[in-house]
């Protein structure tokens, strides 16, 4: 880490005093002296004006000046998951000036505050979800333990498979350096992020774990042979499918609630012999968790083809929320109302 400042044109401000004679205009006197003075000791000269208070006063002056620090060659970027986005560091800076005006290498005015200043890459690799406004709550703590939550400065969409720039800023004390800083997102009733450090290694990305299972489940409902293969589930506090949020959402809302994780199932549902005029529903939209014995619906389902003939399949995606202590759940398949023609399976949720 090292600080750069930046000087700015320094006006130099003085004055000169001249002194002299007077020039005698009047008549002069018989015995030389001016009319109307009275005479005085004969000198040879006459001696400069002593130069005033205020004359010694105007001595050059400097302005304020902008200063800039910057992390260590080689820190930056770093980058952490919440939600949907990877959230990278590309620049960071802490200076005295304007953080909307703020561009490296830049001379510019002095503000009267200090700021922390990021610039980060917007990365959702999410095929369906797309983000409407790049608004979190980031954070720093500083080196004595007091947060400082930051200001967004532009507010970015992130549609699906895209990328896009954002800035925050952070008011922080003068002297402010970048040991000891740790950024990070924290949400109101949302699983804050893993902490990124200005120093020090990298830390690793949190991310989901996911686990194939490859497990068929057969139906009993009469004159269908529908079979369920619950093939994936993936858990972790960020969104782990790509559906649901038609029309976009807020970052927050891919992240999960406090105390809780996400469990995403993908299946596919296999219909053979069907006596099922008009078809027969693929029974995503009733599958629920057992959770110690507490039933959880599905936040979000999505089906390929939810209405199913003889011979066909449909590609099948749910999420459910989980509490984050839970070790195992119980997935139930089949009509709500009839238990008889339900399947269950049992998930390790580790």
């Amino acid at each position: 880490m090292y600080e750069r400042r930046i000087p700015l044109p320094v006006v130099l401000a003085f004055s000169l005093v001249i002194a002299g004679c007077a020039s005698a205009t009047a008549r002069p006197d018989g015995d030389g002296t001016q009319a109307g003075r009275t005479p005085s000791p004969s000198v040879s000269s006459s001696p400069a004006a002593t130069p005033s208070a205020e004359d010694r006063s105007a001595a050059p002056t400097t302005e304020p000046v902008a200063s800039v620090i910057i992390p260590g060659a080689g820190t930056l970027p770093r980058s952490l998951a919440y939600g949907i986005l990877l959230w990278t560091v590309r620049d960071a800076a802490i200076t005295n000036q304007d953080p909307e005006r703020y561009a490296p290498d830049v001379p510019a005015r002095p503000a009267a505050k200090t700021w922390l200043i990021l610039d980060l890459d917007e990365r959702n690799d999410n095929v369906v979800v797309g983000v409407v406004q790049d608004q979190v709550r980031f954070q720093v703590t500083l080196p004595d333990g007091s947060v400082v939550a930051g200001v967004n400065i532009g507010r970015e969409n992130v549609p699906p498979v895209s990328s896009a720039e954002g800035r925050y800023a952070f008011e922080v004390p003068a002297g402010t350096g970048f040991d000891g800083l740790v950024f990070s997102i924290a949400d109101p009733g949302r699983e804050p992020s893993l902490d990124l450090s200005f120093s020090g290694p990298v830390r690793p990305l949190e991310s989901n774990t996911s686990v194939h299972l490859d497990r068929t489940l057969k139906l009993k409902i009469p004159n269908v042979a529908m079979s369920w293969i619950v093939l994936d589930q993936i858990t972790g506090h960020d969104w782990p499918l790509s559906l649901g949020f038609k029309g976009g959402t807020l970052p927050p809302a891919t992240r999960a609630e406090t105390g809780h994780r996400w469990l995403g199932i993908v299946a596919r549902v296999q219909v053979g012999a069907c006596s099922c005029r008009g078809g027969i529903l693929d029974q995503a939209s009733s599958a629920r968790l057992l959770v110690d014995g507490l039933p959880i619906g599905a936040d979000a389902s999505a089906s390929s083809n939810a209405i199913l003939s003889a011979e066909s399949i449909s590609d099948v995606l749910l999420v459910f929320s989980v509490p984050a202590d839970a070790t195992t759940a119980t997935l139930q398949i089949g009509p709500l109302d009839k238990s008889e023609q339900q399947a269950r399976f049992s998930l390790d949720l580790g």
